[in-house]
């Protein structure tokens, strides 16, 4: 489970001190692989997309739908792109396969063969497999980017302002 004040932060905090800090995450973070900017266009939708009425983000977010929403980011990415005779598929980091992309890929193929190439339909027609790679993602994602996220500079210095892992 993730909570916060999503922007927020602290009461005496402003908007424009909110930027600069997102801005130095997105600046100055290590990035090894787009895991963060994935997180963090994850938390952006799910934010915007579980509002109250009087327009405040959620006060928490679980790591299921972040895992939800990161696969349905990287799915259409997944897509082997043919040059040629050649088939190129994305690499996030200098390893092989990465656990997100390589569970996504995995289930992405399963669709594919099972004559399903959208994720909303691959859900349906395959709900095991599509919970085992929501389940590696999950894993991945609370290893890896979620604390992660908000660590910038060479000193790996957290700044703890967009929210915090329970």
């Amino acid at each position: 489970m993730v909570a916060g004040s999503w922007g927020g932060g602290e009461p005496d905090s402003t908007a424009a001190d909110f930027a600069e800090r997102l801005l130095e995450v997105i600046d100055s973070g290590r990035r090894t692989a787009t895991y963060k900017l994935a997180l963090l266009m994850a938390l952006l939708d799910l934010c915007a997309r579980r509002s109250g009425l009087d327009g405040r983000a959620p006060g928490v977010l679980y790591t299921r739908e972040i895992a939800e929403r990161i696969a349905a980011i990287y799915w259409p990415h997944m897509m082997p792109y043919r040059r040629g005779p050649t088939v190129i598929e994305l690499r996030q980091i200098t390893a092989q396969r990465s656990a997100i992309t390589g569970a996504v890929l995995e289930f992405r193929r399963a669709a594919q063969a099972a004559g399903v190439t959208s994720l909303s339909r691959a859900r349906q027609r395959l709900p095991g497999g599509y919970a085992q790679m929501l389940d590696r993602v999950e894993v991945a994602v609370a290893e890896q980017p979620l604390p992660r996220l908000q660590t910038v500079g060479s000193t790996e210095q957290a700044l703890s302002f967009l929210y915090d892992i329970d």
